[in-house]
């Protein structure tokens, strides 16, 4: 270890080995297992041997003998069908057509190319190095025979996402660590997925969410309120602020009063007890908590205060949400009026399938609400977060932001969907931050039945990953890709024009795209305008972040940067 190298190690174990999959760790598990058993059998037969020492009959030394000998027996199939098992799992891929696909060097038995990511602190740039080197569509193992096939080329991207989406289904990580979120539009597949894509789609058409703007906005003013109060309660007219912690509040907030109209007021009054359960749900959907869940039977059974937490933080959220639902229906039964603007969840109780009359029933659109939860709330405040980031390193390009801003509002103070659409350059950083920041650094894909890719049999039930960030960081789409230019997604710049469309993607693509990116582009919008129409922002001279994946990439530690009010 100690040539290898520990600090990379010792990095990742800090942040939970997420790259090792459950089946590694299940080994010495089931070994250990299997010897416990042994010692049991041998101890419980440790008397039957006094017994057959002490007997003068031959009957009952034979009748021993034989009870010896099938116990014997019976743990040696054990460990045959054991071992059988565990080559099996460490094997598979090398009897399979996935064999023939380049794979890395570097691959250990067992472990296959754990340790190469543990040590790797860039995983995006270890991707585009594979890639560069091995070709656009190489094998890589996860340890004990899990393999991945790793795509990097936007046409083979598209021919996943949309030329033959059919035959590709998500994965069901975020289900198993979160059962709340049920069969709904984030984890379904196949004919589920088509059906409610096609209920929740009008939901977010251009005439509903122009009323949107209106909370966005709101919430963006109390952020401002409270970094206003930060500063100048400090004695320098600069406070150093919690970026991570009240964007998060911040999104929470708007997703909650345009996803059901519940406003939970966390940006000024901080944590409330239906805001904290739900921070709690979010914490516990990870990797690492799947890995425990799969390696230990009964895992989330247990009462260990995570479990118990996350329980009880998931029966307080899903309390709240089924309480909402049942109200808004009760209402909209006895016709009264729900409110003035309807919310999200209006819109899809208004839904129904014209060929089949079929409507959302309560359990599936309590899975909706939960999926416009995580996705609304998570991936938009991350992507804020990285932005912020970005713009602090570049006030030259916060101010060429700035100036678009008083071109756009002139004397008004009110934003309007009209307005927004008219910040183009705004929109080309949030842009350029999403390509250097995607929230996911791969996409996940699992094969329903056999496939051909690139010339390479693809067997049913692989696991297929989409490079996103490999894709992204390529000089082979994007002149010199690690740095930050705005002016890169400007339609008429020449490279944008000649720019791959599969080779940007932080909302995926085809039918399993983000429902909600207009959604999530407005809203960024409108809290990134009005933050810069009041606030600076800078970096805090010491205080380095980097990505770490737990849900999506997100600064650690938390992002903190200094704040001062804009003088005019």
């Amino acid at each position: 270890m100690r040539l290898l190298g520990w600090e990379p190690y010792k990095r990742s174990l800090k942040y939970g080995v997420t790259l090792i999959p459950n089946s590694v760790l299940l080994l010495p598990f089931a070994a250990v297992i299997v010897w416990l058993a042994y010692k049991f059998v041998e101890e419980k037969m440790s008397p039957l041997q006094k017994i057959q020492d002490d007997s003068v009959g031959v009957v009952q030394a034979t009748a021993f003998r034989s009870t010896v000998w099938t116990s014997k027996m019976i743990w040696s199939v054990i460990g045959v069908l054991f071992l059988t098992w565990l080559l099996y799992k460490l094997f598979k891929d090398e009897f399979t057509s996935l064999r023939k696909i380049p794979k890395p060097s570097g691959s250990l038995p067992v472990f296959g190319h754990v340790l190469t990511f543990l040590r790797q602190e860039n995983h995006a740039k270890l991707l585009q190095d594979w890639s560069e080197k091995y070709g656009p569509i190489i094998r890589y193992n996860r340890g004990f025979g899990e393999s991945r096939v790793l795509l990097t080329d936007p046409e083979l991207i598209k021919y996943v996402v949309v030329t033959n989406a059919k035959n590709y289904r998500r994965s069901e990580f975020v289900r198993q660590v979160l059962p709340s979120i049920g069969n709904g539009l984030f984890s379904s597949n196949g004919k589920d997925h088509a059906f409610q894509r096609k209920l929740i789609t009008p939901a977010f058409h251009f005439s509903n969410l122009v009323g949107m703007v209106e909370h966005f906005e709101d919430v963006a003013h109390n952020l401002v309120q409270l970094w206003t109060e930060q500063v100048n309660s400090s004695k320098e007219g600069v406070s150093e602020a919690s970026i991570s912690v009240d964007l998060t509040h911040l999104t929470l907030d708007i997703i909650g009063r345009c996803a059901f109209g519940y406003n939970f007021d966390t940006v000024l009054s901080g944590e409330s007890e239906v805001s904290n359960a739900f921070s709690d749900v979010i914490l516990e959907i990870n990797f690492s908590r799947l890995m425990r869940q799969k390696l230990i039977p009964l895992y989330k059974y247990l009462p260990l205060p995570d479990n118990v937490r996350a329980r009880k933080g998931l029966e307080l959220t899903d309390k709240t949400v089924l309480e909402i639902i049942q109200a808004r229906r009760k209402k909209k039964k006895e016709g009264g009026k729900v409110s003035s603007k309807p919310d999200l969840l209006d819109l899809l109780m208004d839904q129904y399938d014209e060929e089949t009359g079929s409507s959302m029933d309560d359990e599936l659109l309590r899975a909706q609400v939960f999926t416009f939860m995580l996705a609304g709330h998570e991936t938009t405040s991350v992507s804020m977060m990285w932005t912020l980031y970005e713009l602090a390193r570049h006030p030259d390009i916060a101010e060429k932001i700035r100036e678009e801003i008083k071109l756009v509002m002139k004397d008004s103070s009110e934003m309007t969907w009209a307005k927004l659409a008219e910040m183009k350059f705004l929109g080309n950083v949030i842009k350029e931050s999403l390509r250097l920041h995607s929230p996911a650094s791969v996409a996940i894909r699992i094969a329903n039945k056999n496939d051909v890719i690139r010339g390479y049999e693809i067997p049913e039930g692989a696991v297929v990953a989409l490079g996103i960030d490999a894709v992204h960081y390529s000089p082979k789409y994007w002149k010199d890709p690690h740095a930050f230019n705005p002016q890169r997604f400007d339609e008429n710049d020449e490279n944008y024009q000649a720019h791959h469309p599969y080779a940007f993607l932080p909302f995926s693509a085809g039918p399993r795209s983000c429902i909600g990116s207009k959604f999530a582009m407005a809203e960024m919008k409108a809290v990134l305008s009005t933050l810069l129409r009041h606030l600076t922002f800078e970096e805090i001279p010491g205080f380095t972040v980097r990505p770490v994946i737990r849900l999506t990439a997100k600064p650690d530690p938390p992002l903190r940067l200094r704040i001062r009010k804009l003088t005019s």
